[in-house]
């Protein structure tokens, strides 16, 4: 029985570990994306096709990090509790 809990438990930190290099990684990744279309946006007529373009996935680029920096707070057990989400609703409405 000990060797199971062991085995669960070396599992279950593998999988958040992974899980949490994953979410930074993607983090990562979605922040250069939004960067990147900035720096584009700088050497573009504002009122260019090209412009509004980029501007979009600029914006989908940082909506996404901002979506996914949620989805890891709710998944996170030790946010399940009323003073932890009126703390996060709080700074959210800020």
């Amino acid at each position: 029985m000990l060797h199971l809990e062991l085995k669960h438990a070396t599992t279950h930190k593998q999988a958040r570990i992974t899980t949490h290099d994953m979410h930074n990684d993607l983090n990562a990744r979605l922040t250069h994306i939004a960067l990147q279309g900035e720096l584009i946006q700088r050497d573009l007529p504002p009122t260019s096709e090209l412009d509004q373009n980029v501007a979009k996935i600029t914006g989908k680029a940082w909506e996404t990090t901002s979506v996914r920096d949620e989805i890891v707070w709710a998944v996170n057990p030790k946010n399940d509790s009323i003073d932890r989400l009126s703390a996060y609703s709080s700074q959210y409405a800020r």
